[in-house]
């Protein structure tokens, strides 16, 4: 078989941020399942030289700077290597109003090219920001080849929303890791962790991730099972950070100190590799996502926590109402609703049997999760576009 170039336009590692482990990701488990497939990189730069990024990149776009764009274009469509440009969309790593400069990279591209959606604004999203990506997308997915859909919901509304036609849309779920250490082994490397039942949000720390609902709701929950310990595992996202300052994060020490929680939170303020991500997930004995954006349609996090094994508790958020549906998981009635937290709690507490029904009902559905098979179906689509 001919060799193939794909070249992925995206943030790029040493990047902390979710999108570049996903094209790291991608890479990694596509080059084990067809070495025929060569990939490349774009990357998406906001403040780092060109010489920090690892030798695969071949070329960079600042963000802001729309001139890149073209030049990025021209630099592909010169390239007779260049097989197929595969694109991680997110809004906040483009440049121009809600992402827009990627408009005038694609009306200048010559090759073909995949998208995957990693956020699909709905109608029902009124506020502005949201209107201005609707629109955005709405011009987008018309200049790609073919799209991604990271979840059916996102499928369902592409196709009834954006009117993009079905076989233009290719569905996978968020890839998960296999992880060797048992949960044992993970509290004891943790520490401190190993005659606690604890429960765990992992990931960047910032508001719209509702950690404060799960203080509020622990006064009640911690009377009864004194052996719980809430922990909240990883940095504060860099947009929430003011001249140095970390508000939300002060916030929720505040709150804990306030309802007399220091002995029940714990607090993990470094970004999380990969691997130390995924120990902190093993070391879990329940994962809760209190997410407060219901249109949100794609969560690596809850997804490591199901490839784990690990019982979720999530507000009722769009890709949490369907990868936690049919007893893979407990999805609370509203959002932001410390309440009904504390209530679901208390019943799993006092009811360990459930966390195991959890379990046992996710093994059959995260086996398509697993980065290998996702991997399949990139590699699928991919050849199906080279056309080889």
């Amino acid at each position: 078989m001919n060799q193939k170039k794909v070249v992925h336009v995206s943030t790029f590692k040493p990047e902390e941020c979710g999108i570049a482990s996903w094209t790291q990701d991608v890479i990694d488990y596509s080059i084990h399942e067809d070495p025929y497939l060569i990939n490349r990189v774009v990357a998406m730069n906001v403040s780092r030289r060109p010489e920090e990024y690892p030798d695969f990149v071949d070329f960079c776009i600042e963000k802001e700077r729309i001139e890149d764009y073209i030049d990025a274009a021209e630099f592909l469509n010169s390239d007779e290597g260049t097989d197929l440009v595969s694109i991680q969309h997110e809004f906040g790593i483009f440049g121009g109003n809600q992402g827009d400069y990627l408009i005038e990279f694609l009306d200048r591209l010559k090759k073909p090219s995949l998208l995957t959606c990693h956020t699909v604004p709905r109608q029902q999203e009124t506020d502005r920001k949201s209107r201005e990506r609707r629109e955005v997308l709405s011009r987008i997915l018309p200049r790609v080849t073919s799209i991604m859909a990271i979840s059916q919901t996102a499928t369902n509304i592409l196709q009834t929303e954006y009117k993009i036609k079905p076989e233009k849309i290719s569905k996978i779920y968020h890839g998960t890791h296999d992880f060797s250490e048992s949960r044992d082994e993970a509290k004891k490397i943790i520490g401190n962790l190993e005659d606690r039942f604890v429960i765990s949000t992992v990931g960047l720390v910032r508001p719209k991730r509702g950690m404060e609902k799960v203080i509020h709701a622990l006064p009640d929950v911690v009377k009864k099972h004194p052996h719980m310990l809430y922990h909240i595992a990883g940095k504060t996202h860099p947009k929430e950070l003011i001249n140095g300052n970390d508000p939300y994060r002060k916030m929720l020490q505040e709150e804990t100190r306030r309802l007399g929680l220091e002995d029940n939170i714990r607090f993990t303020n470094h970004y999380l590799p990969l691997n130390s991500l995924l120990r902190n997930i093993r070391a879990s004995d329940l994962g809760i996502t209190p997410y407060s954006n219901v249109g949100q349609i794609s969560s690596g996090v809850l997804s490591y926590y199901l490839g784990l094994g690990v019982p979720v508790i999530s507000t009722p958020f769009l890709y949490a109402q369907e990868v936690l549906a049919d007893g893979r998981g407990i999805i609370l009635p509203e959002l932001d609703n410390s309440d009904a937290i504390t209530d679901t709690l208390l019943d799993v507490l006092d009811n360990p049997k459930k966390l195991e029904q959890m379990k046992a009902n996710m093994a059959p559905f995260t086996e398509q999760m697993r980065w290998p098979n996702v991997a399949k179906q990139y590699v699928k689509e991919e050849r199906k576009l080279i056309k080889t």
